[in-house]
């Protein structure tokens, strides 16, 4: 199967990709949140809590947070999570092939977002 300028050919066929109804953009990677917040200062304060479905804590995201900032505006606003729990502690001296203690990726299921 090869794809040349919009046509797809498959054993002798021929389909058209309509070009208007493939998206401009990737869609975002992980889950969105979308909030409206009224009113918006520079001193207003705001945090969105990642949680599983024991309610346990996940990751927390804030305005105040130097890693995981939460940037925040007035009117509608979205934040993205990547699924993505915080990185491994590394320990002194421990050796790892793939250069470091990564973060594991959330499976598929039910979180539970929390905001302040």
């Amino acid at each position: 199967m090869s794809i040349l300028h919009g046509a797809c050919r498959v054993a002798g066929s021929v389909r058209i990709l309509v070009r208007h109804e493939m998206p401009e953009t990737n869609p975002p990677v992980g889950v969105v949140f979308n909030y409206y917040l009224k009113d918006v200062i520079d001193s207003t304060r705001a945090s969105v809590a990642i949680m599983d479905k024991n309610h346990q804590l996940i990751k927390t995201f804030s305005t105040s947070s130097k890693d995981d900032k939460l940037d925040i505006s007035k009117g509608m606003n979205q934040f993205v999570w990547n699924m993505r729990y915080p990185d491994a502690e590394k320990i002194e001296g421990m050796i790892l092939w793939t250069g470091g203690p990564n973060t594991i990726t959330a499976s598929p299921g039910n979180y539970l977002p929390g905001s302040k």
